[in-house]
C-alpha cells in the first residue's frame, strides 16, 4: 500500500517518513509524562534531568535516609565519647588540711583542695589541670595518713605479693601498725611491707632502719627515702617531720629491725628469706590493682 503525499509548505510533496537529516520528536527533560500507578490510576511526572551518572534523581526514602545516617550518627557517637573519657578522670578532695615534705621544706595543702587524676594517669591541682604535676605525696595533719600522688608498687616480703596502689589513695598505719589502703570507698587492709615507685622512691608501712654514709637511722612506718644513684639521698622522718639529705657515696640500705628482708636503696633489688635476692618490678602499671 502506498503512503499517503502531502505538500509541505514549500509545495513538495512530502511522505510519511521524515527526511534525512531531520530528528523526530522526542520526550525531553522537563515535559510530563504519563506514569502509571499500581492502582491503575494516573500520575502525571515531572521528569528531572539526568545527573552524571545518567540515572535519574529521586527523593530517597525515609529508610534509606536512616540507613545512610546510622554510620554518621555512630561515628558522631564515637567522637563524643572519646572526648567524654578524655575528661572522665579520679578526683580526691581532701577532707582535712595536710602538708607536703620535701627536702627539709613544707607545704600547706587546705582542707576541701581538690586534686585530679586524668586519663593520662598525672596528678594536678583539680583546679589547674593544665598545671604542674603533683609528685610529692601528701601527708594529713590529724590522722597517720599519707595520699599518694602516683602509681606506687606495693610489697609484702614475707607472703612473695606485690601489687599497684593507684594515685590518689590514702595508705594509713594506725598505733598498732595495721595497715589499710583506701581508695573511690573501697578499702582493703595489707599486711606490713613498703611502697615502690619503680624507679627512686621508697615509702614504708613498718619500721625500718636505713643506713648509708657510715650512718644508720631509724625510721617509723609512713616514713620515705628518695635514693638516686650518684646523686643525693633523702631521708624523711614521719614522727619528727625532718629530712636528712646527703650526697651519696654508693652505699644505701633499708632493714627491718628483726632482719627478716632488706632493700638495697640504689640497686632497686631486695633479699630475703635464705639470702635470697629478686629485682623490684620497675612499672607498676604492669600490675593488678590492690584496691
Amino acid at each position: 500500500m502506498n503512503r499517503p503525499e502531502r505538500t509541505g509548505p514549500s509545495g513538495r510533496r512530502e511522505t510519511g517518513r521524515p527526511a534525512a537529516g531531520r530528528a523526530r520528536k522526542r520526550n525531553r527533560p522537563g515535559k510530563r509524562l504519563s506514569i502509571p500507578l499500581r492502582n491503575g490510576g494516573l500520575l502525571l511526572k515531572k521528569m528531572k534531568p539526568a545527573n552524571s551518572s545518567g540515572r535519574l534523581r529521586r527523593k530517597l526514602s525515609r529508610r534509606e535516609l536512616m540507613i545512610l545516617l546510622i554510620p554518621t550518627l555512630a561515628a558522631a557517637a564515637a567522637v563524643l565519647l572519646v572526648f567524654r573519657l578524655a575528661d572522665r578522670g579520679v578526683h580526691y578532695q581532701f577532707s582535712e588540711s595536710g602538708h607536703q615534705y620535701y627536702a627539709g621544706a613544707s607545704v600547706a595543702v587546705a582542707k576541701g583542695q581538690d586534686l585530679f587524676c586524668g586519663s593520662d594517669g598525672v596528678v594536678r591541682d583539680g583546679n589547674n589541670r593544665n598545671g604542674e604535676p603533683v609528685r610529692v605525696p601528701v601527708y594529713l595533719d590529724e590522722s597517720p595518713t599519707v595520699v599518694l600522688p602516683e602509681n606506687m608498687i606495693y610489697y609484702d616480703p614475707r607472703n612473695s605479693v606485690c601489687a599497684r596502689v593507684s594515685s590518689l589513695s590514702e595508705v594509713s598505719c594506725d598505733q598498732d601498725g595495721n595497715i589499710t589502703i583506701t581508695r573511690n570507698g573501697e578499702t582493703v587492709r595489707p599486711r606490713r611491707g613498703f611502697l615502690y615507685d619503680g624507679n627512686n622512691f621508697y615509702l614504708f608501712l613498718e619500721a625500718m632502719e636505713i643506713t648509708f654514709n657510715g650512718y644508720k637511722v631509724e625510721v617509723p612506718a609512713l616514713s620515705y627515702v628518695e635514693a638516686v644513684f650518684g646523686g643525693d639521698i633523702m631521708v624523711f622522718d614521719y614522727n619528727s617531720k625532718e629530712c636528712i639529705v646527703e650526697r651519696c657515696d654508693g652505699t644505701g640500705n633499708a632493714e627491718v629491725p628483726f632482719g627478716d628482708y632488706s632493700i638495697s636503696l640504689l640497686g632497686d633489688s631486695m633479699t630475703y628469706g635464705e639470702g635470697q635476692k629478686t629485682l623490684l618490678v620497675s612499672r607498676p602499671d604492669v600490675l593488678d590493682p590492690i584496691v
